[in-house]
């Protein structure tokens, strides 16, 4: 699995013909500090998918914008460069396993 920071673009990262699973973290952050071992575990079974972690320590950095993320942890599941899903973490809260399970 590949971790980023700060990246300007997604499509860079995301392999060609390959569903890949995006996580979306702050550095700093408890709730995604305490996701990412749920996350990299489900990695670890694979299905397929491909698995990126994307650090957004920069505010100012568009994809923020670009996908509407206003919580993390948030996974953004890609197929084909678009989105296919997604599991905003909730404030106070974050993400837990069985929003992976659903995704």
């Amino acid at each position: 699995m590949k971790t980023v920071v700060n990246p300007l673009s997604i499509n860079e990262h995301l392999p060609a013909g390959k569903e890949t699973a995006v996580l979306f973290v702050l550095s700093t952050c408890p709730f995604c500090k305490a996701f990412r071992p749920l996350f990299d575990a489900f990695a670890a079974r694979g299905g397929g998918r491909e698995f990126l972690t994307v650090v957004l320590d920069d505010f100012g950095n568009p994809l923020w914008d670009a996908y509407r993320i206003d919580v993390v942890p948030t996974v953004i599941l890609f197929s084909g460069g678009a989105v296919k899903a997604r599991r905003d973490g909730r404030a106070g809260a974050g993400l837990t396993g069985k929003d992976l399970e659903t995704l």
